[in-house]
């Protein structure tokens, strides 16, 4: 799904001739993220709590990333935009509620 998105918003970073501003944007987060999951996560990819809660900031924050885009289709009345944003929404609100599932999960475990 991620990769589904990545297509589309670069199609509409074409077509508004945006490219190289999102492309930047791009490569500045990869980057950032990266950074932040191996300093959170260090070494601890096998344990179940850690990553669970990495999951669930890396997904926190991609939603609210989406709800920043769909602010500004709505603002701008882009239909396009705002069904992009919406499938996004809705995709990563989901995974967060599964990941808060697996924490609590993990959390009775203990």
């Amino acid at each position: 799904m991620n990769n589904m998105h990545i297509k589309s918003i670069r199609h509409l970073a074409e077509t508004e001739g945006i490219t190289e501003i999102v492309e930047n944007k791009f490569i500045s987060t990869s980057k950032k993220l990266t950074q932040m999951r191996d300093l959170y996560l260090g070494d601890k990819y096998n344990d179940a709590d850690e990553l669970f809660a990495w999951f669930s900031f890396f997904e926190g924050a991609s939603y609210g990333h989406w709800m920043v885009i769909k602010g500004i289709a709505e603002k701008e009345n882009d239909g396009m935009l705002l069904e992009l944003a919406e499938d996004g929404e809705s995709f990563h609100f989901g995974l967060l509620a599964h990941i808060a599932e697996e924490l609590e999960q993990v959390g009775g475990d203990k």
